[in-house]
């Protein structure tokens, strides 16, 4: 039998069942779920889904949303489709094991263009070249793209938004342009939010929302801390980690 942990998210609202090594949930898919609820959303794509959390999360608010959860891996995709059962939400939940890049596979399990009004993902955060990949196979596959990935991955997102649906990803600070320039040309109304550990560090992740088929002025939110000078979450972090985020 696979080796799993038991963990749980936002006040322990959340049961997640994951591996105890690879793709482990973060800090990255709070914040991303956490940026992303106030849309109230009635088809909800979660891409790269992993175990499930993020779409988790927001099915907690949007709670008559339809989700769906795409996750090439077959471990990753067997605990999804568990902790989409152990949290109630098998009525109005799929998990799709494919390949967001083979879009004939997508069409023949029924996902096709425009299914979503909402799609979020935490893509990988580098691509095959850039830093010496670890040796842990699950860690390769849950952190690194091909070549050009990061271009692809975005527009296959954009290709399940229906028009004026929405589309949020949270990614490496340093990637923010080559985020920007891989959005097909119809997004608009962009919302960028640069994250930093700490005031005075440098920004190390940063959630960018865009509108399909809108050209609204970009808006540049005000930037979030983490921690403060005593290594705890800021009150702001606090909230978004207990799911608190009514409160925000």
């Amino acid at each position: 039998m696979t080796e799993v942990t038991h963990d749980q998210l936002l006040g322990e609202r959340l049961q997640l069942t994951q591996l105890p090594r690879g793709h482990r949930v973060g800090t990255d898919a709070v914040l991303l779920a956490a940026m992303t609820a106030d849309i109230n959303a009635t088809d909800i794509v979660d891409v790269g889904a992993a175990t499930g959390a993020i779409g988790l999360m927001l099915g907690l608010k949007n709670t008559k949303a339809h989700l769906v959860f795409i996750e090439q891996d077959k471990q990753l995709a067997e605990l999804c489709l568990k902790n989409v059962s152990q949290n109630g939400f098998s009525e109005r939940a799929e998990v799709i094991n494919a390949d967001i890049f083979d879009k004939n596979s997508l069409k023949a399990l029924g996902i096709k263009a425009g299914i979503a009004d909402l799609v979020v993902t935490n893509p990988p955060f580098v691509e095959e070249g850039e830093v010496r990949l670890s040796p842990d196979i699950a860690k390769q596959k849950a952190h690194a793209l091909p070549k050009g990935g990061l271009d692809l991955w975005i527009k296959a997102a954009a290709y399940l938004l229906r028009a004026k649906g929405t589309m949020a990803l949270i990614q490496r600070a340093d990637k923010l342009l080559e985020c920007l320039e891989a959005f097909p040309k119809d997004f608009g109304a962009f919302r960028i939010r640069m994250i930093h550990p700490r005031e005075g560090e440098a920004a190390v992740r940063v959630v960018i929302r865009a509108i399909k088929g809108r050209k609204s002025p970009t808006i540049i939110e005000a930037p979030l801390y983490l921690h403060g000078s005593d290594g705890k979450f800021t009150l702001e972090a606090e909230v978004m980690h207990r799911g608190d985020w009514s409160a925000q």
